[in-house]
């Protein structure tokens, strides 16, 4: 397994030699690195650049620094609200509301294919037939409501007040 050392390292690297980070040289890397030609499960990799938040009332750029970290168990990705409750905790953090709409796009579309391909194994072909989409939601919420094992792990970090990571 490559873990979250061996991703920094990947990211350092390809920063280093192209001058930028692309998804696309990452996830050669990890091909090459991985056992197999194909992975067992999902491998999500986003990057995201923005430009720093400007405020408005200058006093607030040394914000103070958060992190908000939840694992979420099956009692709790059955919680058709889960997602607001996490965004609800995130939204605490200094400067997270001028963002918070992207936010949530973003973390819903892991925390979608997260649940729906890591851990239930639904697949997704079943949607492109006739009446796929409402079997395939049909099967997600059977599949739900019988999950006993499993877990998603969220962090939320806000780093107003803090250096950006040297990569």
């Amino acid at each position: 397994m490559l873990m979250e050392d061996g991703l920094i390292e990947l990211v350092k690297n390809d920063s280093s030699e192209h001058g930028s980070v692309s998804a696309k040289r990452i996830y050669s890397k990890v091909q090459e690195h991985a056992a197999a030609p194909l992975f067992d499960d999902d491998v999500t990799l986003v990057i995201f650049t923005s430009r720093p938040i400007e405020t408005r009332n200058k006093q607030t750029t040394s914000g103070l620094p958060s992190v908000h970290e939840v694992t979420l168990e099956p009692d709790h990705l059955r919680q058709a609200d889960v997602l607001q409750r996490v965004l609800q905790l995130a939204s605490s953090c200094e400067g997270v509301q001028r963002v918070r709409s992207i936010m949530y796009t973003v973390l819903s579309e892991l925390f979608n294919n997260a649940l729906e391909h890591g851990i239930l194994h639904l697949d997704s072909k079943l949607k492109s037939e006739a009446d796929g989409f409402q079997l395939y939601y049909e099967n997600r919420e059977t599949s739900l409501q019988a999950l006993k094992a499993g877990h998603i792990k969220i962090r939320i970090e806000s780093q107003l007040g803090k250096k950006p990571y040297n990569y």
